[in-house]
């Protein structure tokens, strides 16, 4: 199955630096883009970090068998990032970070020093404005080189419009 435009637009950035992150909104395809890299690209030792343990086991798994790539995700190498600091990054040329905006400080003293590929994927890269110490962090290991907003992905048919409905409820505290 070919790539949208948006992906393969994504991904030519990312090849073309191979060390950033992909800034796009839910449902636009960062993983695929992901599975298309480690289908088309040599690379011999991977790791995959993620917030979550489901992440790692279950979500990840599910991406990979439903783009025919199995085989890629048994030869990953996975980890949380509350353990990422157990893992020794120079025997990596290819680290994913996924949802790297969940990246803290005492998480990246040894990716600031890794010199492999980095791809970083967020739908939710953090602001200067609103968090500039996360916005400074992952800036210094993976800058953002591509932003597709959910406004984009909308206008573009890419992803389903939206509605936001706020629903206003008292609270009262018993007594």
């Amino acid at each position: 199955m070919k790539l949208r435009k948006v992906q393969q637009d994504a991904l030519d950035v990312w090849l073309s630096v191979r060390k950033g992150t992909l800034s796009m909104c839910t449902g636009s395809g960062k993983s695929r883009i992901f599975v298309e890299i480690l289908k088309t690209k040599p690379y011999k030792n991977v790791l995959l970090v993620v917030p979550t343990e489901k992440l790692r086991d279950s979500n990840w798994k599910e991406e990979f068998e439903k783009w025919d790539a199995e085989k890629l995700y048994d030869s990953l190498d996975r980890c949380c990032y509350a353990s990422i600091n157990k893992k020794t990054l120079s025997d990596y040329d290819l680290i994913c970070l996924d949802e790297s905006h969940n990246i803290t400080n005492n998480r990246i003293e040894q990716l600031s020093e890794y010199k492999g590929d980095i791809l970083s994927l967020t739908a939710t890269f953090p602001s200067k404005e609103h968090d500039e110490e996360k916005h400074s962090l992952l800036s210094s290991i993976a800058p953002e080189i591509f932003k597709y907003t959910l406004e984009q992905g909308v206008e573009e048919g890419v992803v389903a419009p939206y509605n936001i409905t706020v629903y206003y409820i008292p609270l009262t505290l018993a007594a």
